[in-house]
């Protein structure tokens, strides 16, 4: 999938992802595709849990207006959530590093999580420009 890249300035949106989609958050307009999980450009994805490209989504406890500084210190310091897909109940927030190496914060804003693969997660997403 080779999409435009996004302009290297701060971003903030929402994406919502249904089973067996993800999304390239560099991309100049983020859209969720089918995909068949987090490879090459495509920096998250939802099959009944989400992962990220590279496992590379931190836990993060601070709040959005601490996302910038704090997501940078905790993807430079600390070890990634465990690979595969984590179930994240609305509320939960990581910071995610992008495939194009883009520092960022995501938050579950909604999730449903079911058995016949109609399950669905919207996230909030920033992504932030390296100084």
């Amino acid at each position: 999938i080779n999409q435009p890249r996004r302009p290297r300035s701060q971003t903030r949106s929402q994406i919502r992802l249904d089973d067996g989609t993800g999304v390239d958050l560099d991309a100049a307009d983020p859209r969720a595709v089918e995909a068949t999980g987090p490879n090459g450009d495509i920096d998250l994805h939802f099959d009944t849990g989400l992962a990220a490209n590279r496992s590379a989504m931190y836990y993060f406890s601070g709040t959005e207006n601490e996302a910038k500084a704090g997501c940078s210190k905790t993807v430079a310091n600390d070890t990634p959530a465990p690979g595969g897909a984590t179930a994240v109940s609305a509320g939960g927030q990581f910071c995610i590093r992008t495939s194009d190496g883009r520092i960022g914060w995501i938050s579950c804003n909604d999730a449903e999580y079911n058995s016949s693969r109609t399950g669905y997660i919207v996230l909030n997403y920033r992504l932030f420009d390296q100084e």
